[in-house]
């Protein structure tokens, strides 16, 4: 096991002057969120349309809102970024020994009153992509509290004994993906029976913490009943040996927008 419960903490990652670049980063980025999503309600256009014809920065909308939940791409619109990304491929080699590289980037905003996550794995979005083994960076530029909706790892999940679940071998070994529900507006939710036998570990950390976590153990967060946002920047690497695959998942990503396989137990629409 690369990491012994399926995700570790390095506290205070960034020095200050390098966390406010990143945060500087987002704050650049979200205004041009902010203009393309305009841009798309005034052409009365659809956002899978839009990015079936547009090599852009993928804006995503909470439950048919106005509201924006997540922005994908991040390198590719803001390529200086890719510094960031660097420094934590070097930090998973030091920490695992093996070498990553980008998959895909992403920044969930989670407003108050918004975006719960329901108990998920991230490996069943990526099973059609050749790489079988993902790491996660999430880089908190906010503090998760248990008020904000913190994320949630589910700890046991190795040690849960069920046959409800596809065992999926990996370049690191073999790893359980647990049976989740197909289609509507549960996709992607492991399925009750299973999610309630997890023990559930709140995170609670604070800004300027980095959590590495890979892609088959589950996790959820819930609603944000907190007055402020909390954002979360997330970097997902594959292993380098298994390819680079950055701009074939968005160009796949782009053409089949509403694919389910790209919404997994999320609160966002298509």
């Amino acid at each position: 096991m690369l990491f012994e419960d399926g995700y570790f903490v390095l506290n205070s990652y960034w020095d200050n002057k390098t966390f406010a670049y990143i945060c500087d980063c987002y704050n650049n980025i979200l205004e041009d969120a902010n203009q393309l999503a305009d841009f798309v309600k005034q052409s009365k256009s659809t956002f899978s349309d839009y990015y079936k014809e547009n090599k852009s920065l993928i804006v995503v909308p909470e439950n048919n809102n106005t509201t924006i939940c997540r922005f994908e791409y991040i390198i590719g619109h803001l390529p200086e970024f890719k510094k960031i990304s660097d420094n934590l491929c070097l930090e998973l080699k030091n920490l695992t020994g093996k070498q990553f590289r980008l998959f895909k980037d992403k920044c969930n905003i989670k407003s108050p009153g918004g975006g719960a996550f329901p108990p998920h794995q991230d490996a069943p979005a990526y099973i059609n992509f050749t790489p079988t083994y993902h790491v996660t960076a999430a880089i908190l530029l906010d503090a998760a509290t248990e008020e904000n909706g913190c994320l949630e790892m589910a700890t046991n999940y190795l040690k849960t004994h069920t046959n409800k679940k596809t065992d999926i071998v990996t370049k690191v070994g073999t790893r359980p993906i647990f049976e989740y529900y197909i289609g509507g507006e549960r996709n992607g939710t492991i399925i009750d029976e299973i999610q309630n036998q997890f023990s559930w570990e709140k995170q609670i950390l604070d800004a300027n913490n980095v959590v590495f976590f890979d892609s088959f153990i589950p996790h959820q967060s819930k609603i944000n009943l907190s007055k402020s946002h909390r954002r979360i920047i997330y970097l997902t690497f594959n292993l380098e040996d298994e390819g680079d695959h950055y701009e074939n998942y968005y160009e796949k990503k782009r053409h089949e927008y509403s694919n389910p396989i790209f919404h997994i137990a999320t609160p966002y629409s298509t």
